[in-house]
């Protein structure tokens, strides 16, 4: 089964290309997510942003992934 997220997602961007993409419920939680991202590892090459987005996102196992980026904006 495939679904299509609408909303906040947490991103990893490395280069300028998002790497890793993850839906979040909304803004605050996406913040608080990077937050503690930043805390844990410090400063890296990548960059982790908050913007909103569609993400095509499938089933598998009972849970929903995400598998590709549709749209984004920073």
């Amino acid at each position: 089964m495939v679904e299509i997220f609408k909303g906040f997602i947490l991103f990893l961007f490395v280069d300028g290309t998002p790497l890793e993409y993850t839906p979040k419920d909304g803004l605050s939680e996406c913040l608080k997510t990077k937050r503690e991202i930043a805390r844990n590892i410090g400063a890296s090459q990548s960059r982790y942003s908050c913007g909103k987005g569609e993400i095509k996102m499938q089933e598998i196992n009972g849970k929903f992934h995400p598998v590709e980026l549709i749209n984004h904006q920073r």
